[in-house]
């Protein structure tokens, strides 16, 4: 704490607190006479007594009396009724005593706060203070009375005795008293002091009552003799008296809530009402009695019909919000930084008074000036204070070796003790386990099932398959185990009978001796052993950690331990038991467990009790171990006087915590090999607390010997480095160096976790950039390590090591080193040709270290080529096919490289591998001859498959290709095949196609290649490839339909003149007709023409009229009328002649079908004899004809009868279906106006003509 002045807080009631709302309750009961028992309600500390105490200091004007009936007793009254007369009545007798006392202690406080002057009638005595002027005047007078008085009854011997005197003088002074004048004034002077004696006796006799007593016959009487009489009811009048001349405003008691007693609220209710309304109130005062109390002093809703008024008060503090009070204090304080706030909250949930969080604040001030010279834990401190103010008492005996919580730290062992035999059952249950599993020799339930089947006289299959059917006899039994019903037995006489084996099955299952074996054999399984094996391991651990344990993980390992714990009890030398029901009984009872569970009150709890002197260790050293004691670590680099001392203080277990970690200390064990070292390290690992191994390394101290070890215990202390992030990257680099140099080779091994510090190096750059290296150690230790580094920085690298790595090959094939040792190895500037052209730069010095391990790992190397080239590789065409030769070269690696090579290969034939040759005519690595797709068809195997059509499609042919040399180079047979592939061959590109074929020079005479496309044949058509002749023609017409017309029309003068006749009988009328759309000569068609009479069509075909001729003369096809007939105009007149002939022979068609006729035909039609039903054909007609030339079809007709109509006359025409139509449609178009059927010539039509025709609209005569 330093200088500075500490600062504590009053425990007493304070007068600064906010009143708000109170001050108005409190002016609302002194404005209204009506209330005068007023109670104030609230737990203990909650702010009652203040929020008076400031009312009163904000209301001068108002007097208070205060009365405090502070009780601390531990034992409490009983008001709970009992069966027992005699408790009852002792219950009885101590409430009235307990009320007698109370009331005592009321008037007693009430009598010393009011002035004596004001009560002189009060017959209780006060003991006030009298001066001594006082007393001398009253002695001297007193004295001079009594003088006066005997010198009046013994006047006469007085006078002789002056009389007698001398000498002379003397009778002379004494003479005045002889004389008659002084015996007056002696009479009067004792008759005044008699009179004022008297007075003063009798005012004593009035107010203090001096004759209580009576003497009758010898007897003395005393009124309310009996001690247990209520002073209330023996005295009433006196206190009324006190009560009445108080003169304040309000009589405040307080903690009378203590006493359980609620008697004394009666009386005290009583006297009220007595002041209030008794006849001598001449002033008419409101006597208020204010009662400070807690809310639960009453049962149910008593306390409304008692009190006049109740204010509750809202407590200051709780467990809920002690917290802030702590942090309000503690910081104040200036020492709130010293604790944990999770601490502080955890602990002010049991702190629910505030006079109590006060004092426990000022008795820690007081502790910690006092005793933290060791440096204690301030949380551990504060727990001590708040359980000594919970729980004084037991703290006191804490102090002399008994008490609960001694207790409980003195059974701390027998809890230890009890779980160590239950571990070491189960240790020795677990071995007995592994024992029996050992012992076993069978391995499988099966065997022992088979051991253990009792069935004699029976022979037994499962589904017809006896024990001889099974691999073995275990096998048979597992079969009838698990299909029961399915089992059979044969008897003697060779009957079969279904059995039931479960029951012997399950009589197994009660057989100890099976089930022990059974289970031994479960055990011995690899995985349940190695399960028992672990367990076993780790009880002895826990073991081990539990002789050591605190008290606190004690009661942590379980809540049925914890429970024990705290159920503690002592029994002493003569078995008394002592089971602290007043701790365990007591609301704070769960503080102890807290504090205790969680360490805040351990096994160092003295050191916060008592003064520390330092005599055998320094206070230095004795803070450490205080330290570690208490669980609050110091620096690592705590400087101690004596390492050895501190080591012999802190026991082995402690060497399991992290606060015994120190430098002075650990090198102290490093040195001499302490036995202590070895738990020391273990912690180290079990904790991973590279963060003190590094330091304690970097400071230089021991490093051999820590390496030594460290590494030896904790090899896996490079693991948690390499995961560190802040340890930076060159301490981790020296700390392998000196791991190298240290360490023995299977220290590094284990070290070397799944490959951790091989992969640490060989990714680290700068690891061989070390001065003055041990060149030897370093690159033995990295090629045990079989490190590669993945780069390195040759600019900081030390070079005599890096010549060490680079010729030993200790390096990983990748971009960085290989740019590297290029630039600076081979002295090239970087270039684009380290990406693309990599491995011929690599050659470019054959006899460097590089050139053999890049051979020796071609398989990485190309791995590596492909990462920098961006798929691109330039390598000169020498070393592309070295690659592509090479045996050690993937064929995926080769493929790749395929892929991104960019040069070409003269020759397919340079590459040994044909299996490459498809990719590298695929990526066109290849240049496009008939030599290479030649070389690919006839030696890679795979004939003319899609990458050589791919390969050929997109390439440019350097020459043509002749059957001659390829028969030449290859044979006929293979050229037969070969171009019986290149002509089947559909996914050649036409183009590419024709080029091959166009100077092949073939020709098939009988063609026979099935299943090429359309475009292919046309191909084959064009070059002339496929002859025509009868064989080809039937076998194109029967594979290939589409194309025949094609290979017809190609050879149309071969087709009609020799290949059709009628001897072949090969005439197709298809063929002819698809002819006859194309231009074809008229004699090839007129020669096809007479090889059939069918119909032939002319709709769609643009022959020659000659042809046209022929066929409707000799092949008409009726479906043709109506083309020919709107054609007719069109036609020439040989043509017109020859349909106009039709038309007459189809008129009928012609009238029913509707056909429409061109007037030019109409009017032939009409003007020929030989035309039949004419006034059906003009009928059909006569809506497309104009009135011109309707009047010229009815002119050619005859009908004069009805061309009158056009001169406006009315003719009768006769009723058929043609000359209805014909007027139908003459109304139409309006010709006439209407038409009926005539009344007086039946059958006949009258024809009503159109009035009003213009002259100019009238038919000449000549025409009607």
């Amino acid at each position: 704490m330093g200088t500075t002045k500490c600062k504590f807080h009053k425990l007493t009631p304070t007068k600064d607190a906010e009143l708000n709302v109170y001050a108005d309750a409190l002016d609302y009961v002194f404005s209204d006479d009506d209330i005068k028992n007023i109670a104030i309600t609230g737990p203990y500390s909650s702010g009652k007594s203040s929020m008076l105490e400031t009312y009163k200091a904000a209301n001068k004007d108002k007097t208070f009396i205060h009365i405090s009936l502070a009780h601390f007793e531990t034992a409490t009254l009983s008001t709970i009724d009992s069966e027992d007369d005699s408790k009852e009545n002792n219950q009885s007798f101590e409430a009235n005593t307990k009320t007698v006392e109370i009331e005592g202690k009321i008037l007693n406080q009430l009598i010393h706060q009011i002035d004596e002057k004001k009560i002189p009638q009060t017959h209780f005595k006060i003991k006030r203070p009298f001066s001594k002027r006082s007393m001398q005047a009253m002695t001297a007078i007193f004295t001079m009375f009594v003088a006066l008085i005997i010198f009046l009854l013994n006047r006469n011997t007085w006078l002789s005795f002056v009389n007698g005197m001398t000498p002379s003088w003397l009778k002379f002074l004494f003479y005045p008293t002889t004389t008659d004048l002084f015996v007056i004034g002696t009479l009067l002077i004792c008759g005044t002091v008699t009179f004022w004696g008297l007075l003063g006796i009798l005012k004593l006799q009035h107010n203090k009552n001096l004759l209580r007593r009576l003497s009758v016959q010898g007897n003395e009487i005393e009124i309310f003799e009996k001690d247990e009489d209520s002073f209330f009811n023996k005295h009433l009048n006196e206190v009324l008296y006190l009560f009445r001349n108080t003169k304040a405003d309000a009589i405040v008691f307080e903690d009378m809530d203590r006493y359980n007693s609620n008697q004394i609220f009666e009386k005290l209710r009583e006297i009220n009402y007595l002041l209030n309304n008794s006849p001598n109130n001449h002033e008419e005062k409101v006597f208020r009695f204010f009662y400070l109390l807690r809310d639960d002093i009453f049962k149910s809703k008593d306390r409304t019909k008692f009190f006049d008024f109740i204010i509750p008060v809202v407590p200051v503090i709780v467990g809920a919000n002690s917290y802030d009070k702590f942090i309000e204090y503690f910081n104040d304080g200036g020492i709130l930084e010293s604790f944990d706030s999770s601490f502080l909250q955890e602990i002010s949930m049991y702190i629910d008074d505030m006079r109590l969080l006060k004092n426990i604040y000022n008795e820690y001030r007081v502790y910690y000036d006092r005793i933290q010279l060791t440096e204690l834990s301030c949380n551990k401190l504060l727990a001590m204070i708040a359980y000594k103010n919970l729980f004084p008492r037991d703290f006191s005996e804490l102090q002399l070796g008994k008490g609960y919580v001694f207790c409980l730290f003195r059974n701390k062992d027998l809890f230890i003790h009890a779980e160590i035999d239950s571990i070491e059952k189960r240790i020795v249950e677990i071995n007995d386990l592994l024992q029996k599993a050992e012992k076993e020799h069978l391995k499988s339930i099966d065997e022992l099932d088979l051991i253990f089947f009792e069935e004699s006289g029976y022979i037994y299959d499962v589904s017809g398959r006896g024990a001889d059917s099974f691999p073995s006899n275990s096998d048979f039994v597992r079969e009838m185990r698990t299909r029961p019903n399915e089992v059979y037995r044969w008897s003697n006489n060779y009957s079969r009978h279904r059995s039931d084996v479960k029951p012997i099955f399950d009589k197994m299952q009660t057989n100890s001796e099976y089930l022990e074996r059974r289970k031994a054999i479960e055990n011995k399984a690899s995985q349940i052993n190695s399960t028992l094996t672990n367990q076993l391991y780790k009880l002895n651990n826990r073991k081990k950690e539990l002789e050591s344990a605190t008290l606190s993980e004690i009661i942590q390992i379980s809540q049925e331990m914890a429970a024990k714990v705290f159920a503690s009890t002592y029994t002493d030398e003569i078995n008394n038991i002592y089971k602290y029901e007043d701790i365990k009984g007591s609301l704070y009872f769960p503080l102890i467990k807290y504090l205790v569970r969680n360490k805040h009150i351990d096994e160092n709890y003295p050191d916060y009790m008592s003064y520390f002197y330092e005599q055998s260790i320094s206070r230095i050293d004795q803070i450490f171990v205080r330290s570690v004691f208490d669980v609050e670590a110091k620096p690592f680099t705590y400087a101690l006087k004596d390492a050895a001392l501190v080591a012999s203080k802190i026991s082995p277990r402690y060497y399991s915590q992290p606060e015994v970690l120190n430098f002075d200390l650990f090198a102290f064990l490093l040195k001499t090999q302490h036995e202590n070292l070895s738990p020391f390290l273990k912690q180290l690992r079990d904790n991973r607390r590279v963060d003190f191994a590094l330091e304690f390394w970097q400071s230089g101290r021991e490093k051999r010997q820590l390496l030594h070890d460290v590494n030896n215990v904790w090899p896996e202390i490079w693991q948690t480095i390499s995961q560190t992030d802040t340890i930076s990257a060159e301490d981790k680099n020296k700390y392998l160096i000196d791991t190298f140099y240290y360490s023995p080779h299977k220290d590094l091994e284990r070290m070397n976790i799944d490959g951790i510090i091989t992969k640490h190096i060989s990714t680290c750059s700068s690891f061989i950039s070390i001065a003055e290296p041990k060149v030897s150690l370093v690159v033995e230790a990295l090629d045990f390590l079989k490190v590669c580094f993945e780069g390195i920085d040759y600019k900081v690298c030390n070079k005599e090591l890096f010549n060490a790595v680079y010729s030993n090959n200790l390096y990983k094939i990748n971009k960085s080193t290989i740019f590297m040792i290029l630039e600076n190895v081979y002295q090239i500037v970087k270039n684009e040709d380290f990406y693309h052209k990599n491995y011929s730069l690599i050659l470019t010095r054959p006899d460097e270290p590089l050139v053999a391990y890049v051979e020796e790992n071609m398989d990485s190397y190309i791995s590596f080529v492909f990462d920098i080239c961006d798929g691109s590789i330039s390598d000169d065409e020498v070393n592309a096919i070295a690659i592509l030769n090479h045996t050690d070269v993937e064929q995926t690696y080769k493929e790749r490289y395929i892929n991104a090579l960019t040069t070409e290969i003269e020759q397919l034939e340079s590459i040994n591998d044909s299996g490459l040759w498809s990719l590298l005519l695929s990526q066109y690595r290849i240049p496009c001859s008939i030599a290479n797709i030649l070389s690919y068809y006839f030696d890679s195997g795979n004939g003319f498959d899609d990458i050589l059509t791919d390969f050929t499609n997109e390439s440019e042919l350097d020459k043509g290709l002749s059957y001659t040399d390829v028969v030449n180079n290859h044979g006929k047979e293979q050229a037969i095949a070969f171009y019986k592939s290149l002509i089947t061959n559909n996914a050649l590109d036409n183009e590419k196609y024709t080029s091959l074929l166009s100077t092949s020079g073939i020709s098939y005479p009988q063609f026979s290649f099935e299943d090429i496309k359309d475009d292919k044949v046309r191909i084959l058509i064009n070059l002339k490839i496929i002859k025509m002749n009868t064989f080809n023609l039937t076998f194109i017409r029967e594979n290939y339909s589409n194309c025949k017309m094609h290979f017809i029309f190609e050879n149309i003068d071969e087709y009609s003149q020799n290949v059709i006749s009628e001897e072949n009988s090969n005439f197709d009328l298809f063929e002819l007709k698809h002819l006859l759309k194309k231009k074809v000569a008229d004699e090839n068609l007129l020669r096809l023409l007479r090889f059939t009479n069918e119909p032939i069509s002319i709709a769609g075909k643009s022959v020659s009229d000659v042809v046209k001729k022929y066929i409707l003369e000799n092949n008409y096809h009726g479906e043709d009328l109506s083309l020919l007939i709107s054609n007719y105009e069109t036609e020439s007149s040989e043509i017109k002649a020859i349909v106009l002939a039709l038309c007459v022979e189809e008129i009928e068609q012609i009238v029913n079908g509707g056909i429409k006729t061109p007037y030019s035909l109409l009017i032939a039609l009409l003007q020929s004899a030989e035309t039949l039903n004419k006034r059906g054909l003009l009928a059909g007609n006569l809506r497309d004809l104009t009135r011109e030339q309707a009047i010229e079809c009815f002119t050619s007709l005859k009908m004069s009868n009805l061309l009158t109509v056009f001169n406006g006359k009315w003719p009768s025409i006769k009723i058929d279906d043609d000359n209805t139509l014909i007027l139908k449609i003459m109304k139409e178009k309006r010709w006439i106006s209407s038409f009926a059927e005539d009344e007086y010539k039946p059958d006949y039509y009258r024809v009503r003509a159109r009035r009003n025709i213009d002259s100019d609209d009238k038919l000449p005569h000549h025409l009607l």
